[in-house]
């Protein structure tokens, strides 16, 4: 119904407050029948594309502190050393040592200062365990510099995986922290390409990462990634070359 139309063809014909009321009455319902947009309770959140610049914590940091440090008997969620827990951001952040993390300020960070330690009684990772290297800690400090937020991004680029840029990386983040130094988890090396290639091969390294029933799930300190895992498969299905 057009309202005003009507209200000003009722104004020749009607007057007082017979009239009033009535366009009152009128008004009331036409402004019933507008639809009121509906309201989505449960909004979809995107995370942003990555940005070369930020080191995100989910994509970064994690992974890194899942192989090296959330380890049974060191700093996961079960059974946390000294209580502090390096499974998750809460954990990290919410640490009984009040200087582990200073946001800001990788040089008052105690976790910094551990993975720096050169005493193989004080260092993180604990010996056999091999150190983060220098890349992976230097990763750790510009996070803290940057406000160690708690960031995601969104970015899955698989359109060429090579060993160099994508597997190399990918193992020494997640894997190579148990599976590298003289005494390696299960005796199984992941430091060099013929060792990656030769536990795909032989020790069902595909299997355990994709966490098949029936073998070990690797990592132990959690899943892949969709985006780590496609990587992987890609690489593999490409007969694994060193490139």
């Amino acid at each position: 119904m057009n309202c005003v139309r009507f209200l000003v063809s009722q104004s020749r014909v009607t007057s007082g407050w017979v009239w009033i009321a009535g366009c009152a009455l009128l008004w009331l319902g036409c402004k019933h029948e507008v639809p009121t947009p509906p309201i989505d309770d449960n909004p979809v959140v995107v995370p942003p594309p990555c940005d070369p610049d930020v080191v995100y914590f989910a994509q970064d940091i994690q992974p890194l502190l899942a192989a090296a440090c959330a380890q049974p008997a060191c700093h996961d969620a079960a059974n946390p050393a000294e209580g502090i827990r390096l499974d998750s951001y809460s954990g990290l952040m919410n640490s009984p040592e009040s200087h582990l993390v200073v946001a800001g300020n990788p040089g008052a960070s105690e976790l910094i200062e551990v993975l720096l330690e050169t005493d193989p009684d004080k260092v993180m990772p604990p010996p056999p365990a091999s150190p983060l290297t220098a890349a992976q800690i230097d990763l750790i400090a510009a996070w803290i510099e940057q406000g160690a937020l708690n960031l995601s991004c969104e970015e899955c680029d698989n359109t060429t995986v090579t060993y160099s840029a994508d597997i190399a990386p990918l193992i020494a983040n997640r894997c190579a922290t148990c599976h590298s130094g003289n005494a390696p988890s299960g005796s199984l090396r992941l430091t060099q390409h013929s060792e990656v290639v030769a536990a795909v091969q032989n020790r069902n390294l595909m299997q355990c990462v994709e966490r098949l029933t029936g073998f070990s799930a690797m990592p132990p300190s959690g899943a892949l990634s969709d985006c780590e895992l496609e990587k992987l498969q890609i690489w593999v299905a490409d007969n694994m070359p060193n490139n």
